[in-house]
C-alpha cells in the first residue's frame, strides 16, 4: 500500500489531527515509519499534509540573484571598457612621443 496523502494516512478530508507541541510524534511520521511501502513521492505527501509553503526570503534570494547576474555583467563589460581606453591611452601616448620627435627632428634641421 502506498502513502498518497492526508486521506491515506487515515486523517480524512479535515486534516492531520492537532497534537500539544512537545506531545507526542506527529501520526504522518509514524505513519510513514510503520506503512509496509514507502510512498513513491515522499516529499510530496509532506506537501499534501502540511500543505506548500514559499517562504518569502526565497524572493528576496531570487532578486539577489538577479541584481549579482546583473552586476557580473556590468562588470565585464566595464572591464572591456578599461582595456579599451589603456589601448586608447598608450596609442595617444606613441601619437604625441612621435609628434615630439618629428618637431625635435624639424628643429634641428632649421639651425
Amino acid at each position: 500500500m502506498v502513502l498518497a496523502g492526508a486521506a491515506a494516512a487515515g486523517w480524512g478530508s479535515g486534516g492531520p489531527p492537532e497534537g500539544p507541541p512537545g506531545g507526542p510524534p506527529d501520526p504522518i511520521l509514524l505513519s510513514l515509519k510503520e506503512s509496509e511501502q514507502l510512498p513513491e513521492d515522499p516529499q510530496q505527501v509532506f506537501i499534501d499534509y502540511f500543505g506548500e509553503y514559499r517562504d518569502p526570503i526565497l524572493d528576496v534570494i531570487e532578486e539577489l540573484n538577479s541584481k549579482k547576474e546583473t552586476l557580473k555583467a556590468e562588470k565585464a563589460q566595464m572591464e572591456q571598457a578599461i582595456i579599451e581606453l589603456g589601448q586608447q591611452q598608450q596609442q595617444q601616448q606613441q601619437q604625441q612621443q612621435q609628434q615630439q620627435q618629428q618637431h625635435k627632428e624639424q628643429q634641428q634641421q632649421h639651425q
